[in-house]
């Protein structure tokens, strides 16, 4: 939930009201543990957003620094770069290259995963992913049949 909450100081061009309000929905969203309140909680929910946006902009308004702003872009190119680094590139379907992964794996598994990858089932985009054969049937949300 609060991985959208950044940093909103000293960028350069200045925070606007909707990134401190949706900043300030995120902090309330974590804290009470809803995404979406029931009727009974709502207004004391938006109630909560609406303090926590005014204090953080009041925060945001009276902080001093003496170094430069920030400019996001160039800021939003390192954190891809340190995701990059810390995580790897995705190097195929969920990001794992399970062929790197099988060499420590039993003979029957690999030969599974060799047959996968040659019959082309499960390349990253679904391009020639195989469906079962109850989703074959041509229906939308069909299941196995009930004997």
């Amino acid at each position: 939930m609060c991985r959208n909450i950044r940093t909103l100081f000293n960028f350069d061009p200045p925070v606007t009201e909707e990134e401190i309000r949706a900043a300030s929905l995120q902090f309330v969203r974590k804290i009470s543990g809803f995404t979406k309140p029931s009727k009974a909680n709502e207004l004391m929910f938006m109630t909560a957003v609406d303090e926590v946006a005014g204090i953080s902009t009041r925060l945001l308004q009276s902080l001093e620094t003496n170094a430069p702003p920030k400019n996001r872009e160039e800021e939003a190119a390192k954190a891809k770069a340190r995701a990059a680094e810390r995580f790897g590139e995705p190097s195929g379907h969920l990001g794992i290259d399970l062929t790197a992964l099988a060499k420590d794996w039993p003979d029957g598994l690999k030969s599974f995963l060799q047959n996968q990858a040659e019959n082309n089932q499960y390349d990253d985009g679904n391009q020639g992913h195989q469906r079962p054969a109850f989703a074959r049937r041509g229906h939308r949300h069909s299941s196995p049949a009930r004997t």
